[in-house]
Protein backbone atom coordinates (compact mmCIF):
# COMPACT_ATOMS: atom_id res chain seq x y z
CA UNK A 1 0.00 0.00 0.00
CA UNK A 2 1.38 3.36 -0.99
CA UNK A 3 1.67 6.27 1.44
CA UNK A 4 1.44 9.87 0.31
CA UNK A 5 3.71 12.58 1.71
CA UNK A 6 2.41 15.97 0.63
CA UNK A 7 5.25 18.45 0.16
CA UNK A 8 4.60 22.17 -0.36
CA UNK A 9 7.53 24.38 -1.32
CA UNK A 10 6.96 28.11 -1.41
CA UNK A 11 9.38 30.94 -2.11
CA UNK A 12 8.29 34.55 -1.96
CA UNK A 13 10.26 37.78 -2.12
CA UNK A 14 8.48 40.62 -0.33
CA UNK A 15 6.86 42.75 -3.05
CA UNK A 16 8.36 40.64 -5.84
CA UNK A 17 8.81 37.16 -7.22
CA UNK A 18 6.88 34.26 -5.77
CA UNK A 19 6.46 30.62 -6.62
CA UNK A 20 4.80 27.61 -5.06
CA UNK A 21 5.01 23.94 -5.89
CA UNK A 22 2.90 21.20 -4.33
CA UNK A 23 3.97 17.59 -4.76
CA UNK A 24 2.11 14.51 -3.58
CA UNK A 25 5.06 12.21 -3.04
CA UNK A 26 4.24 8.49 -2.98
CA UNK A 27 6.36 6.08 -0.95
CA UNK A 28 5.92 2.46 0.11
CA UNK A 29 6.68 3.10 3.78
CA UNK A 30 7.72 5.92 6.07
CA UNK A 31 9.05 6.42 9.56
CA UNK A 32 8.82 9.40 11.90
CA UNK A 33 11.58 9.54 14.51
CA UNK A 34 11.42 12.06 17.33
CA UNK A 35 14.73 12.50 19.14
CA UNK A 36 15.37 14.52 22.27
CA UNK A 37 18.98 15.73 22.36
CA UNK A 38 19.98 16.70 25.90
CA UNK A 39 22.27 19.71 26.31
CA UNK A 40 25.87 19.11 25.15
CA UNK A 41 25.02 15.88 23.27
CA UNK A 42 27.82 14.88 20.93
CA UNK A 43 27.15 12.61 17.96
CA UNK A 44 24.16 10.60 19.17
CA UNK A 45 23.68 7.67 16.80
CA UNK A 46 20.25 7.34 15.17
CA UNK A 47 19.66 4.12 13.22
CA UNK A 48 17.24 4.44 10.29
CA UNK A 49 15.35 1.16 10.02
CA UNK A 50 14.91 -0.59 6.69
CA UNK A 51 16.22 2.11 4.38
CA UNK A 52 19.53 2.34 2.52
CA UNK A 53 19.28 2.49 -1.26
CA UNK A 54 15.49 2.52 -0.95
CA UNK A 55 15.45 5.90 0.84
CA UNK A 56 13.64 8.44 -1.27
CA UNK A 57 12.63 11.14 1.20
CA UNK A 58 14.47 12.62 4.18
CA UNK A 59 13.44 15.57 6.31
CA UNK A 60 15.17 16.84 9.44
CA UNK A 61 13.61 19.61 11.47
CA UNK A 62 13.70 21.14 14.93
CA UNK A 63 10.05 21.72 15.89
CA UNK A 64 11.12 23.87 18.84
CA UNK A 65 12.58 26.31 16.31
CA UNK A 66 16.17 26.59 17.56
CA UNK A 67 17.70 27.71 14.29
CA UNK A 68 18.88 31.30 14.02
CA UNK A 69 22.57 32.05 14.47
CA UNK A 70 25.31 29.62 15.42
CA UNK A 71 25.75 27.38 17.27
CA UNK A 72 23.54 24.97 15.35
CA UNK A 73 22.27 21.48 15.93
CA UNK A 74 24.45 19.42 13.57
CA UNK A 75 24.34 16.04 11.87
CA UNK A 76 26.66 13.62 10.11
CA UNK A 77 25.75 10.88 7.64
CA UNK A 78 26.82 7.24 8.07
CA UNK A 79 29.79 7.82 10.38
CA UNK A 80 30.49 10.11 13.28
CA UNK A 81 33.21 11.88 11.33
CA UNK A 82 33.48 13.57 7.98
CA UNK A 83 31.15 16.24 6.67
CA UNK A 84 29.30 18.03 9.45
CA UNK A 85 26.01 19.52 8.26
CA UNK A 86 24.56 22.46 10.21
CA UNK A 87 20.80 22.25 10.71
CA UNK A 88 20.31 25.97 10.02
CA UNK A 89 16.63 25.41 9.19
CA UNK A 90 14.49 22.48 8.09
CA UNK A 91 16.36 20.24 5.65
CA UNK A 92 14.30 18.32 3.14
CA UNK A 93 15.55 15.93 0.46
CA UNK A 94 12.75 14.80 -1.87
CA UNK A 95 13.38 12.01 -4.39
CA UNK A 96 16.25 9.63 -5.03
CA UNK A 97 18.17 12.28 -6.97
CA UNK A 98 18.19 14.58 -3.94
CA UNK A 99 19.36 11.71 -1.71
CA UNK A 100 22.13 10.90 -4.22
CA UNK A 101 23.23 14.56 -4.26
CA UNK A 102 23.30 14.55 -0.45
CA UNK A 103 25.53 11.47 -0.53
CA UNK A 104 27.92 12.87 -3.16
CA UNK A 105 31.45 12.79 -1.81
CA UNK A 106 30.59 10.63 1.20
CA UNK A 107 33.03 7.78 1.69
CA UNK A 108 32.72 4.96 0.83
CA UNK A 109 31.27 5.83 -2.54
CA UNK A 110 27.85 4.35 -3.26
CA UNK A 111 27.23 4.29 0.49
CA UNK A 112 23.67 4.20 1.77
CA UNK A 113 22.22 6.32 4.54
CA UNK A 114 21.44 3.92 7.36
CA UNK A 115 22.51 6.11 10.29
CA UNK A 116 22.60 9.75 11.30
CA UNK A 117 24.65 11.26 14.12
CA UNK A 118 23.16 14.30 15.84
CA UNK A 119 24.89 16.84 18.09
CA UNK A 120 23.44 19.58 20.28
CA UNK A 121 25.81 22.21 21.70
CA UNK A 122 23.00 24.25 23.26
CA UNK A 123 22.46 24.54 27.02
CA UNK A 124 18.87 23.31 26.64
CA UNK A 125 17.44 20.07 25.28
CA UNK A 126 16.43 20.16 21.62
CA UNK A 127 13.79 18.04 19.90
CA UNK A 128 14.68 16.88 16.40
CA UNK A 129 12.11 15.30 14.11
CA UNK A 130 13.29 13.01 11.32
CA UNK A 131 10.93 11.75 8.61
CA UNK A 132 12.19 9.02 6.28
CA UNK A 133 10.35 7.76 3.21
CA UNK A 134 11.20 4.47 1.54
CA UNK A 135 10.36 3.37 -1.98
CA UNK A 136 11.04 -0.26 -2.85
CA UNK A 137 9.46 -0.05 -6.30
CA UNK A 138 11.93 0.88 -9.03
Amino acid sequence: MSNIINVTEKAEVSGGFKTEEVVAYSCDAYEVINVVLPPATVKKEIVLQGVGSEMSFLQLSVPSGIYGAAPYVTYYLLTNSGLQIDLTNMHQYVGRGAIQALMEGVSPSKAEITKLYLSNVHTVAVNVQIIVGKDVTP
